[in-house]
């Protein structure tokens, strides 16, 4: 199972790889990957960095998650513990709170939340998460625009945001009190 685990995790790793259509010779990404929590039950991975296209003006913050069901080898989504509906509704309202941001990052960002529509971030958290979905109709599956982990709890959610917003937020949520 360890095998099957760490499998799993390199490859969900190595699809930042595709999803930026990474040149190694010409671009660089430099990521961190910490185990966030790690238990008989679950690991969740974070992975934060820079990547630097060839030319591009600015570097991207990049940041994505994976957790994974440690008795099944088997990804762990958001779906599997928030309904995507209602974190929708959560992000759009006054008690939305963000993880590690500065009250001035806040400030900007709140009004930014209420510009996507409802839809929007419910059909984004219905994709959330490793696994990628299978590819349709001949199309070939995305990487998630929207990644999460629970710590103790709390849910913690990534959305895109423009670069001048830091290129994503995260958003600490937790059910059982909405």
């Amino acid at each position: 199972m360890e095998e099957k685990i760490n499998t799993l995790l390199k490859s969900n790793a190595l699809e930042i790889l595709k999803a930026y259509s990474v040149n190694s010779e010409k671009d660089s990404l430099s990521l961190t990957a910490k185990v966030n929590s790690v238990d008989r039950k679950r690991v969740t991975v974070v992975y934060t960095g820079l990547f630097s296209g060839a030319g591009a003006a600015h570097p991207i913050n990049v940041f994505f998650t994976n957790t994974v069901d440690m008795s099944l080898a088997k990804d762990i989504r958001l779906t599997d513990y928030a309904d995507p509906n209602l974190l929708a509704e959560y992000i759009r309202s006054d008690g939305c709170q963000l993880y590690d941001a500065s009250p001035e990052l806040t400030e900007a960002l709140i009004p930014y939340f209420d510009q996507t529509h409802l839809e929007t971030y419910a059909k984004m958290f219905q994709k959330a998460d490793f696994p990628m979905e299978a590819p349709s109709s001949g199309h070939t599956p995305a990487f998630p625009e929207s990644f999460s982990y629970e710590d103790h709890g709390t849910i913690i959610v990534s959305i895109p945001v423009p670069h001048s917003l830091g290129d994503f937020a995260l958003i600490k949520y937790t059910p059982e009190t909405k």
